[in-house]
């Protein structure tokens, strides 16, 4: 399966919590039998987040405290600081000026972010669903070049985040 069609049919939940204050955009996706340590490492490692995610601090996310994270190496920094860890199971962190808790149960990431613009969760939630490609991909053993930034419009963005638009619209 080609990866753009492999991140437009991810079988992810997504939604937005509004029960909770602040809101939070909820994602999980089944990782297909992954070891949990496998995943927990993909989740926590900089050399590992450097294949997939976004964000990649400047050092392991399993102990509290602060680090810097750059999406590319030529970028500027900008903050991360872990709050909580249960390793191997859970950890959140600040990512700039959200918050992120990303829990590992089995073989299903759950992805919580509390956003500082909720208005935004359906471009983060596109752009996640193109990382999560990325992601199942490498966990089944498949070589595949990181999708971030610009490039993610290649690969399904602008239609995952029209999809998103619908769905978390209030009714």
């Amino acid at each position: 399966m080609d990866i753009r069609e492999r991140i437009l049919a991810l079988n992810i939940a997504a939604r937005i919590d509004r029960d909770v204050e602040p809101p939070q955009l909820r994602m999980n996706f089944m990782t297909d039998g992954a070891d949990p340590q496998t995943v927990w490492g993909y989740v926590t490692e900089p050399e590992l987040l450097a294949s997939w995610s976004p964000n990649v601090p400047d050092r392991p996310l399993t102990s509290v405290g602060p680090a810097e994270a750059r999406e590319n190496p030529e970028d500027a920094p900008f903050s991360v600081e872990v709050l909580a860890v249960d390793p191997g199971k859970e950890v959140s962190h600040r990512w700039g000026d959200d918050l992120i808790t990303w829990t590992i149960t089995g073989d299903r990431i759950d992805c919580a972010m509390v956003l500082h613009d909720i208005d935004a969760a359906p471009m983060y939630a596109a752009g996640w669903q193109v990382c999560f490609g990325v992601l199942a991909a490498l966990l089944q053993g498949e070589q595949q070049p990181r999708i971030v930034g610009e490039a993610a419009f290649r690969y399904g963005w602008q239609e995952l985040n029209e999809r998103y638009d619908a769905e978390f619209a209030r009714p």
